[in-house]
């Protein structure tokens, strides 16, 4: 995701599906990249310059929800190593 995560189509979805979610949020997503800031409001002290989504907010709001509620919930966030790039990770081109 990048910090125009915003406006890729799917990203409502993504968002409601974790606002609905009851025990457990699961991610598995090569590209994750987030913070809890939220995107609309950058007034709270968080640097716009960090990426921000409604993604990252819309998990860190779902897990304050549930702390506040006493209710278990996790989420899960499942990453490469390596992000599935042709090449290898050293090369010249791919700008190390």
């Amino acid at each position: 995701m990048t910090k125009y995560a915003n406006h890729v189509p799917g990203v409502r979805s993504h968002v409601s599906a974790i606002e609905a979610a009851e025990h457990f949020v699961y991610i598995e997503n090569q590209f994750f990249v987030t913070n809890a800031a939220d995107p609309v409001n950058t007034e709270d002290g968080d640097d716009p310059s960090l990426v921000q989504n409604r993604i990252g907010y819309a998990l860190y709001r779902r897990i304050k929800r549930a702390h506040e509620a006493g209710r278990p919930f996790r989420v899960m966030v499942v990453l490469p190593l390596m992000p599935a790039f042709t090449g290898m990770p050293c090369d010249y081109e791919l700008g190390h």
